[in-house]
């Protein structure tokens, strides 16, 4: 259960390079490539940050609540780079993407909620699905780095 703590600190390690890379470079950034970066980026990873907290077996409210904390403060962090529009919209956006972590990751667990069998057990469908979060997460971040080049 400790590496899936690891995605969660490598979720917010990922953001935080990006947000870093674009801090000194902010007034070059305008809306437009700032919504796009709030839609892909923090979304992604708190989607993936709920899924990641429901598998580490939290009861559903406090799972509800962590993500959708966690949700606020990355779409805030990358929303923050311009102004408070993109602040709260990011901030918002992430915290419900948050809340649909878990949901999403629901019927990896207990697969007689949504009526098919599980194919590869539990584990190796919440690993596999972490694991492709998390890849997909960094290439996002990747792509949200080295494609606007400053």
């Amino acid at each position: 259960m400790y590496w899936l703590s690891i995605f969660i600190v490598l979720n917010f390690v990922l953001t935080w390079f990006v947000y870093r890379h674009y801090t000194s470079r902010r007034h070059l950034l305008d809306a437009r490539f700032i919504f796009t970066l709030i839609v892909t980026l923090p979304v992604l990873a708190s989607l993936v940050n709920g899924m990641i907290i429901f598998f580490l077996g939290i009861p559903i409210f406090q799972t509800i609540l962590i993500s959708a904390l966690l949700g606020l403060i990355l779409g805030g962090l990358i929303g923050s780079l311009y102004n408070l529009v993109t602040f709260s919209t990011g901030a918002i956006l992430s915290c419900y993407f948050g809340i649909m972590g878990p949901m999403i990751s629901t019927p990896i667990v207990s697969s007689e909620l949504c009526g098919f069998a599980a194919a590869g057990g539990t584990f190796a469908n919440s690993l596999s699905m972490t694991l492709l979060g998390i890849l997909a997460v960094a290439l996002i971040a990747f792509l949200c780095r080295y494609t606007y080049k400053i």
